[in-house]
């Protein structure tokens, strides 16, 4: 994961995407999806400055090298953090961390043929 450039760059040990939420229902009762996605990306424990750096891109938008939610491919995606979460163990200890990423538009491939066959 690459944030902003280079700003930061570490490894993340999970991605885990969240598709867009029913934000209303059309007249006809089919559901309106938000065009946006989340994603929480979780890190073992990071060094104090990059916790620090993280926890000042609260309330940013930031462009973030991601995989892709259905090809896996990294892509460069523009996101929103929401909010910067340290984990602890049942003793107390720090066991990670987790960022929060809203406002993340996705693009899905075609992966129908001209036949209307994947």
């Amino acid at each position: 994961m690459i944030v902003n450039d280079g700003l930061l760059s570490a490894t993340p040990t999970s991605y885990n995407w969240s598709s867009p939420e029913v934000v209303l229902r059309a007249t006809s009762g089919e559901p309106v999806l938000s065009p946006y996605w989340s994603c929480t990306v979780s890190f073992a424990v990071l060094s104090l400055p990059v916790y620090m750096k993280l926890m000042s891109l609260i309330g940013t938008q930031i462009s973030i090298s991601l995989p892709h939610p259905v090809t896996g491919e990294n892509e460069l995606f523009q996101a929103w953090v929401d909010g910067v979460g340290v984990r602890y163990d049942r003793c107390g200890s720090v066991e990670g961390l987790d960022i929060e990423l809203s406002g993340i538009v996705v693009h899905i491939p075609d992966v129908w043929g001209p036949d209307g066959n994947p």
